[in-house]
């Protein structure tokens, strides 16, 4: 996981132009810091969104087996789908 966010961050910093700033473009510098804080504040949230399904694809396969029950393992096997849309988003 470490791994990507790295990535992701590499690639928030290279779509920003490495252009110098002029004194009257400071708005486009704090626009452009305040997009790169909001990505990476999003991409935060969707790792621990993965984590979260992570947990409740354990759980709930895990009671559904436990307690033989079909829903609950039809509940796990839902999050799977999930955590591979989580997945792509990341």
């Amino acid at each position: 996981m470490k791994g990507r966010l790295e990535s992701a961050f590499t690639f928030v910093k290279n779509y920003l132009p490495e252009t110098p700033v002029e004194p009257e473009e400071s708005a486009t510098m704090e626009i452009s810091t305040s997009r790169v804080k909001k990505v990476q504040l999003g991409i935060r949230v969707e790792i621990f969104t993965v984590l979260w399904m992570i947990v409740e694809v354990a759980v709930s396969i895990g009671a559904g087996l436990a307690a033989h029950s079909v829903l609950l393992i039809a509940f796990g096997i839902d999050n799977i789908i999930e955590l591979g849309s989580g997945g792509i988003l990341l």
